[in-house]
This record gives structure tokens, C-alpha cells and sequence, in this order.
């Protein structure tokens, strides 16, 4: 098995190889679960050996993402410089409905613009 450092390297090497055969910048990739396995020579990506990976990619200057459809994305650290900042006081009234008791969870269920999904269910 290759250790979570070399995944990470290799990932971050396929990236910028990529980057350079189409001159531009690639601040954002996506690389399936196979791809990732065979990087690592692992049949199997154990929650402990991803922990590990996401941790050399931060130290390489990336974050991994775990996709929806079980592929990863890479987001170059640096990408997110220029990112919208959101502070919590928009939000504020809602937080403190919430530990009042005042807001309940249907109430931010209906906030969200989530139109394809079902409500949750209360536990």
C-alpha cells in the first residue's frame, strides 16, 4: 500500500501534469474513488486512511472533498483566498430561536431553497 503522503503527492502531481499539458491553471479538480484507490493501492479507502489523505493534501495546499457520487474533489487552498466570508450574525435571531426554543428545525427547513428534497424527519 502507498502511504497517505505519496497518495497525496500523486494526486497533487496529476493535477499540475494536467495543469501543464493544457497550459492553465487548475485550481479545482475531480478524481473518482478508483482513481484514488489505484494511487493508493488500496482495494478498500478506510475513513481512517481518507482523515489521513485529507491531512497531507492541506499540508501540500489542498482540500479534498468527498462527492455525493463517491468521487473526490480537490480545491486548491489558495482558491478560496477570494472567497464571500459569511459571519454568524446573519444568522443570529435564528441561533438564539433555536436555543430559546422559539425556532424549531421545520422553521429552518423552510428557509432553505431546497426544492427537490423532502422535509426531515423529527427524531
Amino acid at each position: 500500500m502507498v502511504s497517505p503522503y505519496a497518495t497525496a503527492a500523486l494526486m497533487v502531481i496529476a493535477v499540475k501534469d494536467y495543469a501543464d499539458a493544457k497550459g492553465k491553471s487548475v485550481p479545482r479538480a475531480r478524481m473518482s474513488r478508483s482513481t484514488v484507490m489505484y494511487l493508493s493501492d488500496r482495494r478498500i479507502l478506510r475513513v481512517s486512511f481518507l482523515a489521513e489523505l485529507a491531512d497531507e493534501l492541506a499540508g501540500l495546499g489542498w482540500h479534498l472533498l468527498e462527492l455525493r457520487d463517491g468521487s473526490f474533489g480537490l480545491i486548491r487552498t489558495d482558491a478560496t483566498d477570494s472567497w464571500t466570508k459569511i459571519s454568524a450574525k446573519r444568522v443570529e435571531d435564528l441561533v438564539l430561536g433555536l436555543i430559546s426554543g422559539d425556532v424549531t428545525e421545520h422553521d429552518l427547513f423552510e428557509r432553505l431553497d431546497r426544492p427537490d428534497e423532502d422535509e426531515p424527519e423529527d427524531e
